[in-house]
């Protein structure tokens, strides 16, 4: 499900900006209100627009996700990336077309 949500959400993205997509819905997961479960943040109404159960899980993407699930099973914390993301927690992001920028807060 993760692979789907950074195929939609940011592919075409450097393999360090897709992280923090992967780790966007990671920190929901930790949050109150977006769900308990990875499939229950990634399928909530309104929240991954890029998300689509027929999205293609490429291979290279695939093995982005489970190392950063990975690092979440360890206990790491999410990485930061300046200048998109430069404060954890993000739990929200917008794009310009060309990348995503991460904040905390929705707007």
């Amino acid at each position: 499900m993760l692979a789907k949500v950074v195929y939609g959400e940011g592919r075409g993205l450097t393999p360090d900006e897709q992280r923090l997509i992967v780790w966007t819905a990671l920190q929901r997961v930790e949050a109150d209100g977006y769900g308990d479960t990875i499939a229950a943040v990634v399928t909530k109404p309104n929240q991954f627009k890029g998300y689509r159960r027929g999205n293609p899980v490429w291979p290279e993407i695939y093995e982005l996700c489970e190392a950063e699930l990975e690092k979440w099973a360890r206990g790491e914390r999410p990485p930061t990336l300046a200048p998109y993301a430069t404060a954890v927690p993000y739990l929200y992001f917008d794009t310009d077309g060309k990348s995503n920028w991460y904040r905390r807060k929705f707007r």
